[in-house]
């Protein structure tokens, strides 16, 4: 068996120094995401955070896509 056969599913999970903060704004929930390190904010909306949140260290690419 090969050595990457042998290695763990790769399993994504955001940078310990991203922090994600929910808002409503104007009716509208959002999420931002605070990179502590860069000091830069992005936003994404509740389906990109359903995604991103079920990418928690726990899933490969597989069971991030059927959560």
């Amino acid at each position: 068996m090969s050595d990457s056969a042998k290695a763990f599913p790769h399993r994504p999970q955001l940078a310990d120094h991203v922090r994600a903060r929910r808002h409503l704004v104007e009716g509208h929930e959002r999420v931002l995401l605070h990179d502590t390190r860069r000091d830069t904010v992005m936003e994404v909306g509740p389906r990109e955070w359903q995604v991103l949140a079920a990418a928690d260290g726990t899933r490969d690419l597989d069971g991030i896509l059927l959560a």
